[in-house]
């Protein structure tokens, strides 16, 4: 077997891929139920469908009738960037009320695109503590006791990576691994390169790995802009679907049922085109632009221009001002300012800015704060107590002084 591209990361993470994958076919073949829960956005979608497509036909085939297998096997978005003590408590009672009523096994869950972080210790304990196993897959900067805490722990930044991989590009080769393993079940091709390329295009991956699969894609007539679409309207389909799997739809987007597909991105585009010129206005217009010497620091706030539940979700707003940014030529450091949150997003090129030590700094400075967050150097967030909100803003300020003073001297 061998993966769908050549790169050292993946030949580094090789045991732990290999080690998932006999767990995976271990809890098939003992009919122990297959729980998926992965991040509500584009990314996790992608590294949900992924398997999803590899897994489900293995375990309908141990089953009598195909509609069985979702019995054993289910895939939940979780809105939380962390497997949360609260999704953790719910698939408990899930799994234990089936455990009760079907005398079924404690499930083995994979948590993709989140897992990793120190945030999601205490839910992988609880589900640990009734029977559960747990196993990781992803693509954040991860805590030394996840790996302690998980029968595998999948993440690029455990063999000496950052960003050259997304959860759903690992996915995707992980998929691929299981689909050639059993080449006997005669099952089709599930284009797990254009998945790739979908969900390293929605994450902004900008490795040498990600090029590669945008051009197999292209090789096989997935162009760039239908990828850029796709990942957009899943992104966007991600949102509004909240905590349900949204199957059918999301594999459609995928290319499930082309012709579906080519509807649905038809009717996202115009709804998207017209959401995101609205936001990009009002956040301009309201921004306040300091024009460092080296880099912009833009603080939109973000709160007072974002509904409950309204698209683009904050995140995504604060990346279409760095977008704008960018496709002006220049350096910018843009941050959504809440009562209790920050929402980061960089220019890669600032490369003394890191959100999690942004993070870890406030954390040390304002203990008093209760600071929490994280996600990648150049993107993530940041939450605390409103009682702190000044408190943050003023660290915040010192921690961008400070960038510009060590961009002086190199």
């Amino acid at each position: 077997m061998s993966f769908m591209i050549e790169s050292s990361v993946l030949d580094k993470l090789k045991p732990a891929i290999h080690e998932l994958i006999e767990l995976l076919k271990k809890a098939i073949d003992s009919k122990q139920p297959l729980l998926l829960r992965h991040h509500a956005d584009a990314d996790g979608y992608t590294a949900g469908i992924a398997l999803e497509r590899a897994l489900l036909p293995l375990i309908a085939g141990k089953h009598r009738r195909e509609r069985d297998a979702f019995y054993y096997y289910q895939r939940l978005p979780s809105l939380t960037p962390y497997y949360s003590y609260e999704d953790a408590t719910k698939d408990i009672q899930t799994f234990l009320r089936n455990a009760g009523q079907f005398e079924m096994k404690a499930p083995l869950i994979l948590l993709l695109d989140f897992g990793s972080g120190h945030e999601s210790l205490p839910a992988i304990q609880k589900v640990k503590i009734y029977g559960a196993h747990v196993a990781v897959v992803d693509h954040h900067p991860p805590d030394d006791h996840i790996t302690q805490a998980t029968s595998v722990h999948i993440n690029p930044h455990l063999v000496g990576s950052t960003y050259d991989y997304s959860a759903g590009m690992l996915c995707a080769e992980i998929a691929h691994l299981i689909v050639a393993e059993n080449k006997d079940k005669e099952l089709p091709d599930q284009h797990f390169y254009f998945i790739a390329a979908v969900s390293g295009t929605a994450d902004k991956v900008a490795s040498d790995e990600y090029k590669k699969y945008m051009t197999m894609s292209s090789h096989h007539g997935f162009s760039k802009e239908l990828i850029l679409k796709v990942a957009q309207a899943l992104d966007y389909e991600a949102h509004v679907l909240g905590p349900t799997s949204g199957r059918e739809l999301a594999q459609d987007l995928l290319g499930k049922d082309e012709k579906r597909q080519h509807k649905l991105l038809a009717l996202i585009e115009k709804q998207l085109e017209r959401f995101f010129a609205a936001q990009l206005i009002s956040c301009l217009h309201y921004a306040d632009i300091d024009e460092k010497k080296h880099f912009l620091f833009v603080k939109v706030p973000i709160e007072q221009l974002t509904a409950r539940n309204s698209y683009p979700p904050r995140g995504r707003s604060i990346g279409l001002v760095q977008q704008h940014f960018v496709d002006k030529g220049k350096k910018a450091l843009v941050v959504g300012v809440g009562q209790t949150s920050f929402n980061f997003r960089c220019n890669p090129e600032i490369k003394n800015f890191d959100v999690n030590e942004f993070i870890a700094i406030s954390r040390k400075k304002l203990p008093h704060a209760q600071v929490s967050g994280g996600g990648h150097r150049v993107a993530g967030s940041v939450t605390f107590i409103s009682a702190a909100s000044k408190e943050m803003l003023d660290a915040l300020e010192e921690y961008v002084d400070e960038l510009e003073n060590y961009m002086g001297k190199h």
